[in-house]
């Protein structure tokens, strides 16, 4: 569905601008790069992470494709907020984009014979995406690290390394969505970018409500931490 961009409001950055595009772009030059080091070091079993070999193509759809399409139309409600600049609404269409092309490849694995939805719960958060730039971009940040803590979540536990290579990718473009939006918002590009991953704040396949670091700490003895490549 096409989406109309929101007039810009805003006096742009040039800088700010610039490394916004630059994660993007890193994100694709990368993605193929960090899914080696990713499937090597996620630990089976960790808190946060299926078990080894425990999820099948349709599985892993059935998981992941729903968030992303329900991540499509949170991006949508974001778009339609006013007072966008140009830069920020730019962004907005290439990921929520990015989002639907996710959501295509992850759900022509699914098989089943009842169409593939969006998550619900996820997608009822579209309604407090936010009124201005700065809450949109906050609540997107949070989308996108959200998202790619999944993706690592189900790392372990996919079965085909085809698909598990495509996880890794997925998370390595949201995690940089996630930067690019944070620069978008004038964050610290050092607080952006740690030098671990982990899989706190990753939607459960029961429901798209974040897991509880608390909670799951004290079911398995800690979260999963994943060393990024070159770090």
């Amino acid at each position: 569905m096409p989406i109309d961009k929101p007039e810009a409001t805003a006096t742009d950055n040039p800088r700010r601008s610039f490394l916004a595009r630059a994660a993007v772009g890193g994100a694709l030059v990368t993605a193929g790069s960090i899914a080696g080091p990713l499937l090597r070091t996620v630990p089976a079993g960790a808190q946060g992470t299926a078990e080894a070999g425990s999820l099948d193509d349709g599985d892993y759809a059935t998981w992941l494709a729903p968030l992303e399409l329900a991540a499509v139309q949170i991006y949508s409600a974001a778009l339609a907020v006013d007072g966008l600049s140009a830069d920020v609404s730019d962004a907005l269409n290439q990921f929520q984009a990015n989002h639907q092309s996710a959501a295509d490849t992850i759900g022509a694995m699914y098989s089943g014979d009842t169409p593939l939805d969006e998550d619900p719960t996820l997608l009822a958060t579209a309604s407090s995406v936010g009124s201005d730039q700065a809450a949109v971009l906050a609540s997107l940040t949070d989308l996108e690290n959200n998202l790619a803590a999944t993706h690592l979540s189900a790392l372990a536990g996919i079965a085909d390394p085809i698909t598990a290579k495509t996880a890794a990718q997925v998370l390595a473009v949201e995690g940089q969505q996630a930067v690019a939006l944070g620069l978008l918002a004038d964050a610290d590009l050092a607080a952006l970018t740690p030098a671990s991953v982990t899989t706190d704040g990753a939607y459960p396949k029961s429901s798209a409500v974040p897991a509880s670091t608390t909670s799951t700490t004290a079911a398995a003895g800690g979260s999963t931490t994943t060393e990024e490549a070159g770090n």
